[in-house]
């Protein structure tokens, strides 16, 4: 079961690599905000806490050699960490409606 794992986690590497290889995934002005152009904190949050959150669950599916449920800890942090992103994003569109 460990090998096929590893084979999974390998494919799927390659592929996305590839296609950001091609272009096919454009990441240029991820960490912009649309409106403004300006840097964005809160997509850099997102991006990290969401990067991190992945990394420790490929290690935990890599040490153990097969899928499984996530922690609920992951989740939670990934969950409050995305409502903070739509929380600011909602508050930004509040303020330009109401001004």
């Amino acid at each position: 079961m460990r090998w096929s794992v590893l084979t999974f986690v390998i494919g799927l590497a390659g592929s996305v690599a590839l296609l950001l290889l091609l272009g096919r995934v454009r990441i240029l002005g991820v960490l912009r905000d649309k409106r403004t152009g300006g840097f964005s904190p809160s997509r850099l949050q997102s991006l990290a806490v969401t990067l991190g959150g992945a990394a420790t669950y490929l290690a935990m599916v890599l040490s153990e050699g097969k899928l499984m449920d996530p922690p609920v800890e992951l989740v939670v942090a990934l969950g409050g960490s995305h409502s903070l992103y739509l929380g600011a994003k909602a508050f930004s569109a509040w303020r330009r409606h109401i001004s």
